[in-house]
């Protein structure tokens, strides 16, 4: 472009008593469109890389998960083939203290621990809401590629930020009791396109693992859970000599 402009001017004579002007010109719109260029490059880089969020779904503790119910009206998640290393029970010494439902529709579960104790996110995932909300005090959102989010909320301090990639059993939050809470613990919730359900549902609350089974979702609301037994591991029975029965 440069060589095509420099011999547009001196085929014209007029323009040529002007090329100074023209050449410096030219270098400053080339600059301002380089710059441009530029800068949406690393917007769109952004926006990939950080899997960005709604203003609605950033600002909002509840939100549906776009994508879901888009191709059938259910869909299903086998928690049964999620590894151990891949899931972590949000306070490691933590013990129930109030569960879900009830007289007060609590929409989640209560677990108690000591102040200043770590919650862990339950599941890999990318954080989608992150501050104060009322009486939650301070909350942590996640949404999984399982089709799940968790919620924890009443903490001292987040330690995560929107957008953050957080792996299962990574720390999140520091346990606490803001917003409407008389005691230090985590408000935990598990919600499927923005529903609550009873997180022992996907836990054990007595032995924190998560349970061996399939859970079926509908765009209702409804869902529907079948136990899976665990199958024999039959190189640890012959690599030591005993039967090992399924748990479950």
């Amino acid at each position: 472009m440069k060589i095509l402009t420099e011999q547009v001017l001196n085929k014209i004579p007029i323009l040529s008593m002007y090329k100074p002007t023209f050449t410096h010109l030219y270098k400053v719109i080339i600059s301002t469109l380089l710059l441009c260029t530029s800068c949406c490059i690393i917007s769109a880089q952004n926006t990939v890389n950080n899997k960005t969020f709604t203003e609605h779904e950033t600002n909002n503790i509840s939100a549906n998960t776009q994508g879901i119910f888009d191709n059938a009206n259910i869909f299903e998640i086998d928690f049964s083939k999620i590894q151990r290393g891949d899931w972590c029970f949000p306070m490691k010494n933590g013990r129930v203290i109030s569960h879900f439902g009830g007289k007060r529709n609590h929409k989640g579960t209560d677990i108690k621990t000591h102040a200043g104790d770590t919650i862990y996110a339950a599941f890999e995932g990318r954080v989608r809401f992150a501050k104060p909300c009322n009486g939650y005090g301070n909350v942590i959102v996640l949404r999984h590629d399982i089709g799940i989010e968790t919620f924890y909320s009443h903490n001292k301090k987040n330690l995560v930020r929107i957008g953050d990639h957080v792996k299962a059993g990574q720390p999140i939050a520091i346990v606490g009791r803001t917003g409407r809470a008389t005691t230090e613990h985590c408000h935990f919730e598990v919600r499927i396109n923005g529903k609550p359900y009873n997180p022992m549902i996907f836990f054990d609350s007595t032995t924190r693992q998560l349970r061996s089974l399939k859970v079926t979702a509908y765009r209702s609301g409804k869902i529907e859970t079948t136990n899976i037994v665990p199958e024999y591991d039959f190189a640890q029975e012959k690599s030591s000599g005993k039967i090992i029965k399924p748990k479950g």
